[in-house]
């Protein structure tokens, strides 16, 4: 199987800022997962995967709605403010002190693009839900390129590198007990 990691490692994905509003609390994330989901210009559709422990999960659950980010390769103090710290442990929008409108996605400053969008579908596998999302609404702020994986990696202190390494490693063992036990519920097991 490491041959299926090394197809991947070839690729540098764009990193996506993720975020998500339901009652009073708003959330974000980082991820990775973010996919063009149809060529029709006049209906356009994502579909994401978000793992089903990520606080911004239950806020996409609860509202049926959210917003991508786009971030600009200078925007790594965003991404690792969004992907190295739960919202189950701190407050990711500490600066937005009132709801301005019930459910509406709090946006992130600095980025290429965002769009928001509406749940359409969704549909477990095991350890994250794919989203089939709407696209309500977009918009392109700068032609900046984006944010990938590898560059973010390039740009973050060792310090920083150990700590991502060591969340990826938590949530890969957490993922894997999830996607064997859903394949055992869906008479998938080895």
């Amino acid at each position: 199987m490491n041959t299926v990691k090394s197809l991947f490692d070839r690729l540098d994905p764009a990193l996506w800022i993720i975020t998500a509003q339901y009652g009073e609390r708003c959330g974000g994330m980082v991820a990775s997962f973010v996919m063009n989901a149809s060529i029709v210009p006049d209906a356009p559709r994502v579909v994401i995967g978000i793992a089903r422990q990520h606080f911004t999960h239950r806020l996409i659950k609860g509202s049926q709605s959210l917003a991508l980010h786009l971030p600009a390769r200078q925007g790594v103090d965003d991404v690792a403010h969004f992907g190295m710290q739960s919202a189950n442990d701190s407050e990711k929008f500490p600066w937005r002190n009132a709801i301005v409108e019930e459910g509406v996605p709090p946006e992130v400053l600095g980025c290429v693009g965002r769009m928001t969008a509406d749940v359409e579908g969704e549909h477990s596998i095991g350890d994250r839900t794919l989203f089939v999302c709407r696209v309500t609404d977009s918009c392109v702020h700068s032609s900046e390129l984006p944010m990938t994986l590898n560059h973010l990696i390039s740009q973050l202190s060792p310090s920083q590198t150990a700590t991502l390494r060591e969340q990826l490693q938590r949530d890969a063992e957490r993922d894997r007990i999830a996607i064997l036990e859903w394949r055992a519920r869906q008479g998938l097991s080895e």
